[in-house]
């Protein structure tokens, strides 16, 4: 099982005070020949409608950027391989969205590589943006 980012109980808690639940930790995504691991797969209680979400930290910068934008589409290309029509969310705190990513590269990035992003405050454990 694959560890926990630094972040991933406090996202879990914004998301339920945002009024989703959480269906499970490490969501498993298969291919023909890998198991790949999404942090969370969450149900919005509203709708129903179900979302995946990829807990990234931003404590080296550009390392971090670099880790989870190649995490992010690759669990975008095994979600289409796999056939899985879900919404897969970067969720990132308020911090490094004020950094890295509000930075050119991480504009550029977000914008070529079509994020969706999920941003969190740590402190208060919830949610300030969705992208």
């Amino acid at each position: 099982m694959p560890n926990k980012d630094t972040y991933h109980d406090i996202v879990i808690q914004a998301l339920r005070a945002d009024g989703w639940r959480i269906v499970r930790e490490h969501a498993l995504i298969s291919t023909d020949t890998r198991r790949l691991f999404i942090d969370i797969l969450a149900e919005r209680l509203t709708d129903q409608s179900r979302a995946l979400f990829e807990v990234k930290d931003f404590d080296s910068p550009v390392e971090k950027l670099a880790t989870a934008l190649g995490k992010y589409q690759l669990y975008q290309y095994a979600l289409q391989f796999s056939g899985l029509n879900l919404p897969l969310f970067l969720a990132v705190s308020q911090l490094a969205y004020q950094g890295i990513l509000s930075e050119p590269i991480g504009l550029y990035a977000s914008q070529l590589g079509k994020f969706k992003l999920m941003i969190f405050d740590p402190n208060s454990m919830r949610i300030n943006q969705w992208i």
